[in-house]
C-alpha cells in the first residue's frame, strides 16, 4: 500500500511525515516490512535507525525485570508509533514484539528530521504526538497505582476500543481482540488467575463479550464508569 492510499494518513505522525504528496520532496518515503506473529522487531538497547509505525496488526512494547517477569509498557494498534521517544533518539530501554501478523512503516529517522526543519508545521504535530503520548502513560501509571484489579481491566479495554474506534477500526464497540489472558496479566501487574476472575465476573454481569478473538463492550458507559471511578 502506498502512502497516497493509506487509510493512515490523517493520523498524527503520519500528518507530520507528510506535506504534499503531489511533490517529490513533501513527504518522507517509508521502507514497508511484514513480520510474523510473536516476532521480535526490536530488541532493548539496539541501535534503531529508523521510526517504525504499526500499519497493520498488534504488537507490544515491554520491559523485563530483575524477577525475569514481563511487564507490557504498551499495546501497540495500527498507526503507533513502537514509541515516541524513537522520533529523537536511536537506542530505546524498552523492546517490541509483535502479537500478530504485522507490517509496518520504517520512516529514517534522519530524513524524518530533516523534513520536519523544511516543514515546521509538522514539529507541531509531532509534539502535540509525544504530548498525548506522555498523558496515556499517565493515566496508565495512576491506574496501575490506584485503581481495584477490575477497574485497571476496564481502564485497559475501554482505552484499547476508543484507540481502535477513533480510527475507524471499531464497530459498535466491537473490535478484533487477540491478547491473551496472560497479555492482559502483563499489562496490568496481576497474575494470570486475577485476570479470569475478573473477566469472568465482567461476562456474568453483562459488560464484555469475548470470543474467537473479537472484544465487545456491551455497555460502555458502564465499562467506563468502572475504569475511571470517582
Amino acid at each position: 500500500m502506498l502512502c497516497h492510499d493509506c487509510p493512515l494518513r490523517s493520523l498524527a505522525f503520519c500528518s507530520a511525515a507528510v506535506a504534499d504528496l503531489s511533490h517529490e520532496d513533501g513527504f518522507v518515503r517509508p521502507r514497508q516490512v511484514t513480520a510474523r506473529p510473536r516476532q521480535t522487531i526490536y530488541r532493548k538497547h539496539q541501535k534503531l535507525d529508523d521510526v517504525i509505525l504499526i500499519r497493520e496488526g498488534w504488537a507490544l512494547r515491554f520491559t523485563v525485570g530483575a524477577n525475569n517477569r514481563r511487564q507490557i509498557l504498551s499495546i501497540l494498534l495500527p498507526g503507533d508509533v513502537i514509541s515516541t521517544a524513537s522520533i529523537f533518539k536511536n537506542t530505546l530501554s524498552s523492546s517490541v514484539q509483535t502479537t500478530t501478523a504485522v507490517s509496518y512503516c520504517a520512516f529514517d529517522r534522519a530524513e524524518f528530521l530533516r523534513f520536519m526543519e523544511k516543514h515546521p508545521g509538522s514539529m507541531k504535530s509531532i509534539m502535540s504526538l509525544c504530548v498525548e503520548d506522555r498523558e496515556r502513560c499517565d493515566q496508565q501509571l495512576i491506574a496501575l497505582v490506584t485503581r481495584t484489579a477490575e477497574e485497571r481491566i476496564a481502564f485497559l479495554m475501554i482505552d484499547i476500543c476508543e484507540r481502535m474506534t477513533a480510527r475507524g477500526l471499531a464497530h459498535d464497540h466491537e473490535i478484533p481482540f487477540p491478547l491473551t489472558q496472560q497479555h492482559l496479566a502483563e499489562a496490568v501487574g496481576l497474575t494470570q488467575v486475577h485476570v479470569n476472575r475478573v473477566l469472568r465476573r465482567l461476562r456474568e454481569e453483562d459488560l464484555v463479550e469475548i470470543s474467537g478473538g473479537m472484544m465487545r463492550i456491551k455497555d460502555p458507559a458502564a465499562m467506563k464508569s468502572i475504569a475511571q471511578p470517582r
